[in-house]
């Protein structure tokens, strides 16, 4: 389910095209830091790069963070679009910071 979903968000994001400056991460870890590894991200590359930080967490999600700081990809709508027909997935935001779960 994790690789399925991962290869759709990188289809959404290509045809958002802005490929070339998105930085996807993914890691298991058990505490909820997901938001907080995206806007320190965020501070430390340039303004158009799309932040992406996936997480396996313990109840068996998977918590999706976003970050980009021009505002120029509607990142609640990118991810509404990536978690579509995801069982219980829910998505949302602000332009420059949402998240998803599912």
């Amino acid at each position: 389910m994790t690789e399925k979903y991962i290869n759709h968000l990188f289809y959404c994001i290509i045809n958002h095209g802005k490929k070339e400056s998105t930085l996807l991460h993914y890691s298991k870890i058990q505490y909820p830091i997901t938001s907080t590894v995206s806007s320190k991200l965020s501070g430390k590359y340039p303004p158009d790069t799309t932040i992406i930080f996936l997480s396996d967490m313990d109840d068996g999600r998977i918590k999706v963070s976003s970050r980009r700081q021009d505002g120029k990809v509607n990142l609640p709508e990118l991810l509404a679009q990536a978690a579509k027909g995801l069982e219980e997935s829910t998505a949302g935001g602000h332009i420059r910071a949402a998240g998803a779960s599912f």
